[in-house]
């Protein structure tokens, strides 16, 4: 599965890069990436590295082993999360997907955290 860079941020002595699948997760068809505005994809990647980095969800294991955090479905409703969120796979530097995650649109004020993210 290929994208688009979207973002890289230091994390310890990493690089981790945001990057926007080109293919929609479970539905199996190509996503349009030059149609989603540019601001609309620097807002998710913003949202996504600040959720990454302020997390208290994500172990530190998975932290110190993610390079990529790849977005597979932008903000979305299902049945498995009510709350509109953004679906990533958080990738290690084999390309091998070690968690996936669901980053809220909005703050979680019950967690304290910037984003709130949910793992699955």
């Amino acid at each position: 599965m290929s994208g688009q860079l979207l973002k890289q941020f230091a994390s310890g002595n990493r690089t981790i890069q945001v990057i926007l699948s080109d293919v929609v997760k479970e539905r199996g068809y190509d996503r349009a990436i030059d149609a989603i505005s540019a601001a609309a994809k620097e807002a998710i990647a913003e949202r996504i590295k600040n959720a990454f980095i302020g997390s208290t969800m994500l172990s530190d294991n998975v932290k110190t082993a993610a390079t990529t955090l790849r977005i597979v479905s932008m903000d979305h409703l299902s049945d498995m999360d009510e709350a509109e969120h953004a679906t990533v796979e958080i990738l290690d530097s084999n390309g091998t997907k070690i968690k996936t995650a669901h980053v809220a649109k909005n703050p979680c004020s019950a967690e304290g955290e910037f984003s709130c993210i949910t793992c699955c």
